[in-house]
Formats: C-alpha cells, sequence, structure tokens
C-alpha cells in the first residue's frame, strides 16, 4: 500500500497517475504547491499511534513503525506513506485509513494505490470547515426541527457504528438536491463518500460507499437513542419518505401518523395513517400541490 499527498497549484493539469510517477523517479515538482513542513509534522502527529518523534533525513521528515515497514516521509513537495496493511493495530505509526484525514487537514489531496488507483479530491476534513444549516423543506417549523452538516472533525472524525437505514439516492443526487457536501475516506470496505448532520440534538452519518451494490447507508452511533425518531426527523428535514428508502433496521421503531381533511364545512375526516411523519407530511404536500383547495395536515396516530 502506497499513498501519495500532494497540494496542486492552480496550473497544474497532470493526471494523478503522472504526478505520482514523478514522485517515484524523483523528477522536478515544482509544478506542485509547496508544503510547510513543519505544520504537516504538526498535524500528523495527532493521527500517530503511538506517536513517534520524526527523524529528519536530507530534506524530509520521516516516521517509522517499529518494524520500519510502515513509513511516512513528508518532503517539501509531498508526503508518501508506505505500509503493510490499512487497519491500525498497536504499534504501528498510522495507516492508511488515516491518511484522509490528514491530507484534508492540510488542504492537500490524496492519492491511493490499494485497491486500485484512486485520487480523492475532497479528503474527509477538508470541504466542510464550519457548521451548514441546510434549508428545511417549506412549510417546516426550523424551532421545532433543526438540520445542520457537522464538520467531520467536529463529529468526532467518523464513529457511525449502527445502520438504521438504506437510501435509494446516491451522493451525487444527495449534493445536487439538497446542498450536502459529502468527503472521500477510506475503510476496511472501501473507499467511501460521507457526510455528518446534526438532526436537532442527535447525529448522522451518510456513507456513499464505490461498490455499486451497495446503497447509501444511514448511520448513527449505538448509543443513540429514539433511532426512529431521528430517522424520521431526518426524511422530515429533506423532504423525503420511506418510499426513498431500499431497507430499514428491524431495531427501528418509527411512529404512526395520520393524514386528516377538513372539508368546506369545517368537518374534519381522517384520510389515512402512514408509518412516520415523514409519510404523511409527503402525502400532504402531495394532495397540497395537486391543487386540492380543502385543507390537509399531518399528525400522530391517535392524537386528533
Amino acid at each position: 500500500m502506497v499513498v501519495y499527498i500532494w497540494k496542486s497549484s492552480d496550473d497544474c493539469h497532470l493526471q494523478p497517475s503522472e504526478i505520482r510517477r514523478r514522485i517515484d523517479e524523483g523528477e522536478n515538482l515544482d509544478f506542485l504547491a509547496p508544503l510547510d513542513v513543519n505544520e504537516f509534522a504538526d498535524v500528523a502527529a495527532r493521527f500517530f499511534k503511538p506517536k513517534y518523534l520524526p527523524d529528519l533525513e536530507g530534506n524530509s521528515l520521516v516516521w517509522k513503525g517499529d518494524n520500519c515497514k510502515d513509513v511516512l516521509e513528508v518532503s517539501e513537495r509531498y508526503a508518501k506513506f508506505v505500509g503493510e496493511s490499512t487497519v491500525y493495530s498497536s504499534g504501528k505509526v498510522c495507516t492508511a485509513v488515516d491518511m484522509p484525514f490528514l491530507a484534508g487537514s492540510l488542504g492537500c489531496r490524496v492519492f491511493f494505490t490499494w485497491p486500485k488507483d484512486y485520487l480523492m479530491r475532497r479528503p474527509l476534513g477538508s470541504a466542510v470547515r464550519e457548521r451548514i444549516e441546510l434549508q428545511l423543506v417549506e412549510g417546516l417549523d426550523s424551532e421545532e426541527l433543526s438540520c445542520q452538516q457537522v464538520p467531520l472533525t467536529e463529529a468526532r472524525r467518523v464513529e457511525a457504528d449502527f445502520c438504521i437505514a438504506t437510501l435509494k439516492l446516491k451522493s451525487e443526487g444527495i449534493e445536487a438536491r439538497f446542498g450536502i457536501v459529502f468527503e472521500d475516506g477510506l475503510n476496511d470496505l472501501g473507499f467511501f463518500k460521507v457526510a455528518a448532520l446534526r438532526i436537532n440534538e442527535s447525529m448522522v452519518w451518510l456513507f456513499d460507499y464505490s461498490n455499486p451494490d451497495m446503497d447509501l447507508a444511514i448511520g448513527v452511533l449505538k448509543s443513540c437513542e429514539g433511532r426512529g425518531d431521528v430517522l424520521d426527523s431526518l426524511l422530515t428535514a429533506l423532504g423525503l419518505s420511506t418510499a426513498d428508502l431500499s431497507w430499514i433496521n428491524d431495531e427501528v421503531e418509527l411512529a404512526a401518523h395520520e393524514v386528516w381533511r377538513q372539508d368546506d364545512n369545517g368537518n374534519e375526516f381522517l384520510v389515512e395513517t402512514l408509518p412516520c411523519r415523514a409519510d404523511a407530511l409527503s402525502r400532504v404536500r402531495m394532495f397540497t400541490e395537486r391543487g386540492h383547495k380543502q385543507l390537509y395536515w399531518a399528525s400522530p396516530a391517535g392524537a386528533s
């Protein structure tokens, strides 16, 4: 496993594979923006487990693991990590899964050679540096429901460990439709794109793996309470419904909601009962957009 990190200058139009070749062959790299080696060392120190002091070799800083099989070299124009595995284990300096966060923290790009050549243009932590208030669907009360995109550094890196559902949408569609920004990472399942959201007081992570057979996963912490409410609130905030899901975890319990109608004489009628608030609001929007003049609304099942 070899990983390359560099900062492209505005006038650099070379393909990543060509940049890699020039690095390996020791050619002139003036077309790359310079790296601040001291800054790189300060940031990199946060990712080393355990923390090793770097050695100065020529114009480069070099970290080596106990068995010298894991090496990170930082020079004036690039950084290069060579490791025997992608999984962290005790005694290693760092691992390949740390490289996206390391590169993203420094505004760099990162190029992997395993399991295929892959350039991360937005490595973890590079694109979202502050909270972003997401636009709610028209008609929702922002005091009742809030939805923010959160920097991954603030979200304690990527810690979702319980999948509550999967979406039929992909990251590109979500970015175009909702303005949510995905960043690139790597774990044991492969390359992925991820976005961290705060729905009211709960953290939610959206994972889109490069595997075409895997749908976009909605993840939370195992300690998250009210997982059904979190999923319902996420769908509600984005104007989606359970029809947009390809799978729901059996441990997730949704709260049924009813759709009600008021006729011209003020009489109220139950239209139907649906699995959750997001579904009920979706149905209310459908009736409203079709031009129905009567009043429709959603409420928790049994509340009216």
